[in-house]
């Protein structure tokens, strides 16, 4: 190598030197201002600030970065269908390997799952889970969640499986969990069928039985009965327009009322049993393999 490529060389290497460096200022500008905000607890200055990189920048990559910290912004102030606003607002991401796509998917389907958006979440993390490898650190994340929604939908056949499969692919400490978690299963709460609940009521107090409150059930019979019955005693005793205005409405009242509450007390009661069985499941995966 003669004189002067040497001294070419040397440029070239000092103009990369300074080309990284700037790049890495560059990068680190974008994000200082935001981290300094978000520090101090000005979340709503975060959120503006992020938004500026995004209008500003011609860097795709940082583009999508800062859309991602604006979406974890709105995460930690619980505010879900603003997560999934910016998380859709990232687009398309078609590099597997890319940590964003595992990431961006993950929120994506659990910022839905807090919204009970559980159908979405499992299109989400299906979408995601079929383009990667068995072996790739994300894929438990986002089938323990999957096997959660299931859970939500009463699709615990599906659960199972999704479960069975982590339990396969995980090593041996770590399955022993998910076979506990499968023992659950034995014991899976049952569906009440709001809709059911409503055409049982139409027999005053037999949908708010099949939800589990017998006694809730006793008292609307007879509030049911009552209304009857006194419509009844004033049309004989010759009170025809109390009996109709009175009576009957109270009756009306009272039987539509009924129904309504027995439909209410079947979701209500399924909430409850899922988020019980769903926090059993996830307290289980949580343990250490020796407990």
């Amino acid at each position: 190598m003669n004189l002067s490529t040497d001294k070419f060389f040397l440029i070239f290497i000092f103009l990369f030197a300074i080309s990284s460096t700037n790049a890495q200022v560059t990068e680190n500008a974008y994000w200082n201002k935001a981290d300094s905000l978000l520090n101090s607890g000005n979340l709503t200055g975060g959120l503006v600030e992020m938004e500026r990189v995004v209008f500003t920048t011609s860097d795709q990559s940082v583009r999508q970065k800062a859309i991602f910290k604006k979406a974890m912004i709105h995460k930690s102030m619980a505010r879900f269908p603003d997560v999934q606003t910016e998380l859709n607002r990232i687009g398309v991401i078609r590099n597997p390997e890319d940590t964003l796509f595992t990431m961006r998917a993950y929120e994506l389907a659990l910022a839905q799952y807090m919204t009970e958006d559980y159908q979405d979440a499992l299109n989400t993390l299906e979408n995601c889970v079929i383009m990667l490898s068995e072996d790739n650190p994300a894929t438990e994340s986002l089938l323990t969640l999957k096997a959660l929604c299931h859970n939500q939908l009463f699709q615990f056949h599906e659960a199972e499986k999704t479960l069975v499969q982590l339990k396969q692919q995980s090593p041996k400490p770590q399955s022993a969990l998910y076979a506990k978690a499968l023992k659950k299963y034995e014991d899976a709460p049952r569906y009440k069928d709001p809709e059911k609940a409503r055409h049982l009521s139409l027999l005053p107090g037999l949908g708010q039985v099949y939800t589990g409150k017998v006694f809730e059930g006793g008292i609307s019979f007879l509030l049911n009965a009552s209304a009857l019955g006194f419509g009844a005693w004033q049309v004989y005793s010759g009170y025809y327009f109390t009996g109709y205005v009175v009576g009957v409405t109270l009756l009306q009242k009272f039987h539509s009322g009924g129904q309504h509450r027995a439909e209410l007390l079947a979701i209500q009661k399924n909430r409850k049993n899922i988020l019980e069985f769903n926090t059993a499941i996830t307290q289980t995966l949580l343990k250490s393999p020796g407990e």
